[in-house]
């Protein structure tokens, strides 16, 4: 077992930690019976680096399809992933390159300058 999985195996004994583990192995149990997952988040997670564990996990086939809102979490996603399957697009310019302007566009508050 891994030192992730040994702590929370002695420490998340209650409640919504227990139910965590719990989750965590009908996961497993599940994958190993040949099943798919299907992870949904919302909000922009590419502060986060959500996509560098996402990614693993899809080129390990634990996660099968994501739902997600944010496409700042899409965008990490394909970025990571998206250069190891073919047939996919090219990946967009990289955040702050220069567009031609049109139509709407959105800027990212998460990444802009509150100071």
């Amino acid at each position: 077992m891994g030192a992730i999985r040994d702590f929370m195996e002695k420490h998340y004994l209650h409640f919504n930690a227990r139910e965590t583990v719990a989750a965590a192995k009908a996961w497993e149990d599940h994958l190993a019976a040949g099943g798919k997952m299907m992870v949904t988040l919302a909000g922009a997670m590419s502060t986060g680096e959500l996509g560098i564990i996402l990614a693993r996990m899809i080129r390990e086939g634990k996660v099968h399809a994501i739902s997600c809102t944010g496409a700042n979490l899409e965008e990490d996603v394909f970025n990571l992933v998206g250069p190891s399957l073919p047939g996919l697009p090219e990946a967009p310019p990289p955040p702050g390159s220069r567009r031609p302007l049109r139509g709407p566009s959105a800027i990212p508050t998460s990444c802009m300058d509150r100071g």
